[in-house]
């Protein structure tokens, strides 16, 4: 009975335990029900703001970042159903968004009025804003949609702007002049914006709208000049002169930039009917035969000393004139000149030592046929009794300096010092041997008359006789300072050139440099001096060079928090002395190290009679913005900063060398573009891409089987071969602007083969085209400087390897195994490669 009575008790015990605990695991559950409904109703409050926010407009950026709180939030929700009811909710209000923007982008094209370049920048930059939200869509299949939507806006637009530019040009009345510049420059926009259309029907048609609008644009222009030719006073007057110059100018941009001429005149009819054109203005300009009077003319001719020299002048004729002159020098019975055509202003006589008699005939003649209609002759006197002048003396650093003038020419100067006489053909400065001295100096012009002058040279740098000029005043200034100066080559505020071991204080030199860098009320105190090449006595701010060429100090500025660094560059004696004659420049133009050290691309060609070991290097500066550096310097890039232009100093010689590189860092690509999956050269494009040789597209496509263009695969071999080291062939120009997203990868290739190749193959004016093979052949075979290896096989095999004009070129890369053919037994030299065959060629070169 007890053990009953206590089993019944111990149950009644437990019973409400295990109860209790039941109750509160409903209770959790509860609570946790309760938080995903709240939370689901926060959501569900925000999408429905949002939405109403956007049907009555909002910015970009709140809507970018109310998509992405709410799409953090809904990753809380524990309900898996209503999680992902929550999630295409989101997506849905967001792609719906992105569609609102494209109409209403679309809307404001079609209504637009007017069109002028900022606009088309402004809609532009909406059309990428729009690109990259729609990276951000997690929907690949509305993603793909959306990118469509948004291309056909890109195209609809580059239409729209064509339209209305079409419009405004037939709205022109014909007395109008056509505004060049801006139609110029919004065709030329437009042109580089079908670049980047991907559909080869749609920018087929951009491009032929393009071809039509330029075409209508010349038609006007034509029209324009033919009506002013007509209606308008153009006779000697600025409307003439400006509409002659638009002539010429429409003429010369036919000839160079017309490709398509298509229901109008071929490209040499525009150019023959603007020939024509600007004759006929120029007539109407300048009066053709009928109002130029050429008797008036030909009394204008005369014989006149100018400029130390004696001149047949000869007043401006026109176009359909010519003179024809005959100058013969009677006292010694020769002809200076005898029937000389021209339509010169003057004509220069030679210098002649004494008095001469001389006779002049002048015929004003038609410049077609050549007949005399006007004639001038007369007798005249060479002769000069005027005496040289003095200008001015002066000693600069023990050197004696003269500037004089004469009216016909100075034969000699004579100079007697301390009487010690010597003759000399020109001004160039004496070498005083003592300070002082006693002068006297002769000059002497082609006639005999001569100038006598005597002066006592008490003391170095200075002015003895006439008038100072402030380049002779600041370089006597530079003389009498105590031992530095500026090189003004450098143009840099914070160098001096010191001699050596010359103690400078630093803040009186440095002082403006600070002041513009810091603060003008800069403290001395805050600043401090560290990692320095020279000696620096604190106590007296003064320093000690005690090295030939540079040294750099930097400066801390501790109240400005900033960082500068300054330079002395220094020489004994003021001496400078490199014994290098000329400084080769074999500089990259593409470079994917960290750094860079100029000596291993700069190559000193001695001046005569001095071996290679014996020249200085020292005072080869290299400058890079605000900083200095010596040839040995190891210079870094900033991984922010991908072009570096650098200027390379002789500072004996003042030769300077500009050269800009660009810094490319490759960037390995793990994942995989979508569109090679299943593509034959998908291991060849993946290997190019985790070498950072490419990086597709921004939609992590490659699109191999795009043809690729000439611009694009140089940039490819560039990037490639990068650590090639070729010797550079030239540095001519290559046809680009330095601003084109390819220039530098191009200048790398193109410097390294020869221009005469290069020039004749024409490839520097065909950038956009699309390569073919035979190019492609050319640009591998000259840029690596192939030759033939020793080989058995025969070329015989491929029946249209002749019809190539680079047949020896493809010879070399079928040899290296580059090129195999095809198994029809062609080789197909004028085929185009698509991308994927581009770099399938370009890793069989690695």
């Amino acid at each position: 009975m007890k053990r009953k009575i206590i089993f019944l008790l111990i149950i009644s015990l437990i019973v409400p335990s295990f109860t209790s605990f039941a109750q509160g695991e409903e209770v959790t559950e509860n609570v946790e029900t309760t938080k995903d409904q709240e939370l689901i109703e926060s959501i569900t409050k925000k999408i429905n703001d949002l939405e109403n926010k956007i049907s009555n407009g909002t910015n970009d950026s709140y809507v970018k970042n109310e998509i992405n709180n709410l799409r953090d939030m809904v990753n809380d929700i524990k309900d898996d159903n209503k999680k992902e009811d929550m999630v295409e909710r989101i997506e849905k209000i967001y792609n719906d968004y992105i569609k609102s923007k494209i109409n209403k982008l679309e809307s404001s094209i079609r209504d637009a009025n007017n069109y002028g370049s900022l606009k088309s920048i402004g809609i532009l930059d909406e059309i990428d804003d729009i690109d990259n939200f729609i990276e951000d869509v997690r929907n690949s299949s509305v993603k793909s949609s959306l990118n469509k939507e948004n291309y056909n806006l890109y195209n609809y637009y580059i239409k729209r702007a064509i339209d209305l530019l079409e419009s405004k040009l037939k709205k022109l009345n014909d007395s109008q002049y056509v505004d060049d510049d801006f139609y110029l420059e919004e065709i030329e926009i437009l042109r580089k914006l079908t670049d980047d259309i991907q559909n080869k029907s749609d920018k087929e048609d951009r491009d032929e709208e393009l071809d039509d609008l330029f075409i209508d644009y010349v038609k006007q222009k034509i029209d324009s000049i033919e009506y002013s030719l007509k209606h308008d006073d153009l006779y000697d007057t600025n409307t003439g002169k400006k509409l002659l110059e638009e002539t010429k100018d429409l003429r010369d941009l036919v000839r160079v930039k017309v490709n398509k001429m298509e229901d109008y005149f071929s490209k040499r009819g525009f150019a023959k009917e603007l020939d024509k054109l600007s004759v006929d203005v120029e007539i109407a300009v300048y009066g053709g035969f009928k109002n130029i009077d050429i008797d008036e003319k030909i009394k204008d001719v005369e014989v006149k000393l100018e400029r130390e020299r004696y001149r047949l002048i000869l007043p401006k004729l026109n176009k359909f004139y010519n003179y024809k002159v005959s100058i013969e020098d009677k006292t010694n019975n020769i002809f200076f000149i005898k029937d000389k055509i021209t339509n010169d202003e003057y004509i220069t006589l030679p210098k002649i030592t004494e008095v001469t008699e001389c006779f002049y005939k002048v015929d004003i003649i038609n410049a077609e046929t050549k007949d005399t209609l006007v004639t001038d002759e007369d007798d005249f006197t060479i002769e000069d009794t005027k005496r040289p002048e003095i200008e001015r003396i002066y000693v600069i650093d023990e050197e004696l300096f003269i500037d004089a003038y004469d009216n016909y020419g100075i034969k000699y100067y004579y100079y007697n010092i301390n009487d010690e006489g010597f003759d000399r053909s020109s001004h160039d400065e004496i070498d005083l041997d003592e300070i002082p001295s006693e002068v006297e100096i002769k000059v002497k012009d082609l006639f005999g008359n001569e100038t006598t002058t005597r002066v006592s040279v008490d003391e170095d740098n200075k002015l003895y006789e006439g008038d100072l000029t402030n380049r002779i005043e600041d370089k006597i200034d530079d003389e009498r300072t105590e031992g530095f100066k500026d090189i003004d080559e450098l143009d840099m505020e914070n160098v001096i050139f010191s001699e050596l071991n010359k103690e400078i204080e630093i803040f009186d030199e440095f002082d403006d440099y600070f002041e513009d860098e810091f603060d003008k009320r800069y403290d001395k105190e805050d600043t401090e001096f560290v990692d320095s090449d020279f000696k620096i006595d604190s106590d007296t701010n003064r320093i000690l060079v005690e090295k030939e060429g540079i040294s750099e100090t930097e400066v801390y500025n501790e109240e400005e928090e900033e960082t500068r660094y300054i330079y002395v560059i220094s020489a004994k004696d003021f001496d400078i002395e490199t014994g290098i004659d000329e400084i080769k420049n074999n500089l990259p133009y593409l470079i994917n190290e960290d750094s860079i050290e100029f000596s291993d691309y700069l190559e000193f060609i001695p001046k005569k009679k001095i071996d290679k070991g014996d020249i200085n290097t020292d005072f080869i500066v290299i400058k890079y913005k605000d900083r200095l550096y010596s040839i040995d310097d190891e210079i870094n890039f900033d991984e922010y900063e991908d072009i570096y232009k650098f200027e390379i100093y002789n500072l004996e010689t003042e030769e300077k060398i500009v050269h800009s590189l660009k810094h490319v860092q490759f960037l390995e690509k793990k994942d995989e573009f979508y569109d090679i999956r299943d593509h034959w050269a998908r291991e060849y494009i993946m290997d190019m891409a985790k070498k950072g040789i490419t990086n597709g597209y921004e939609n992590n496509t490659f699109k191999p089987n795009n043809f690729i263009t000439v611009k694009e695969f140089i940039a490819f071999l560039a990037r490639v071969s990068i650590d090639e080291d070729f010797e550079i062939e030239n540095t001519y120009d290559i046809n680009l602007y330095k601003d084109d997203w390819a220039y530098y990868e191009v200048k790398s290739v193109l410097s390294k083969i020869n221009f005469g190749k290069l020039l004749m193959s024409g490839l520097t004016r065909k950038y956009g085209n699309y390569i073919t093979r035979e190019e492609v052949a050319f640009l591998i075979a000259n840029y690596y400087d192939m030759e033939y290896r020793a080989s058995s096989r025969g070329f015989e095999e491929f029946k249209d390897l002749e019809k190539s004009k680079y047949t020896e070129d493809l010879k070399k890369l079928i040899n290296e195994n580059i090129y195999s053919g095809y198994s029809d037994n062609t080789i197909r030299p004028l085929n185009k490669i698509t991308r994927a065959e581009a770099l399938t060629i370009l890793s069989k070169l690695n």
